[in-house]
């Protein structure tokens, strides 16, 4: 895997990134923000991405135990 090469945040090992996203996905984040379900758009980013992490490694456990 490949290094990025962006500005390092003063932030836990966090780097800040430049993405374009639908816009009827950001507004939906836009709104999970408001109703306070994420503190902002970077924590429902990082939120759904562990989620989805999660999500695989489960579904890779559960293809082994098949086998």
């Amino acid at each position: 895997m490949q290094k990025r090469m962006g500005k390092k945040e003063d932030n836990k090992g966090k780097e800040r990134i430049t993405i374009t996203i639908d816009d009827n996905l950001l507004a939906w984040l836009d709104r999970k923000v408001v109703d306070k379900i994420f503190a902002n758009r970077s924590h429902g980013f990082e939120y759904i991405i562990k989620r989805k992490i999660e999500e695989e490694k489960a579904e890779e456990k559960k293809a082994g135990e098949g086998q």
